[in-house]
């Protein structure tokens, strides 16, 4: 009779792809929030004190007319910066090893 064959430990749970969509999720956010801050921080500044509602309507609608034209501009920066950065192995639970 043979020996029994030795067991070979389970492989690793490695979540590449489910990491790699979060941190492209996380970026594209971030990029969209650096397109929207600076048109958003000048018309709260343009505000007076004491915010209504009217305000913050004006707020949101200024919000999606920056973001609106922009948003392939910040999906296309996200998608290139998430590949770049796995590729040079920067992210965390990306690197190969």
């Amino acid at each position: 009779m043979s020996s029994p064959r030795p067991r070979r430990p389970a492989p690793a749970f490695r979540p590449h792809f489910t990491l790699a969509l979060l941190y492209l999720f996380s970026i594209f956010f971030v990029f969209c929030l650096l397109f929207v801050a600076p048109p958003l921080i000048e018309t709260f500044r343009s505000l007076p004190p004491g915010a209504a509602q009217e305000d913050l309507e004006l707020a949101a609608r200024v919000a999606q007319e920056t973001i609106q034209p922009r948003i392939w501009i910040a999906l296309a920066a996200a998608v290139v910066t998430t590949g770049v950065a796995a590729w040079a192995g920067v992210l965390p639970g990306m690197r190969r090893g």
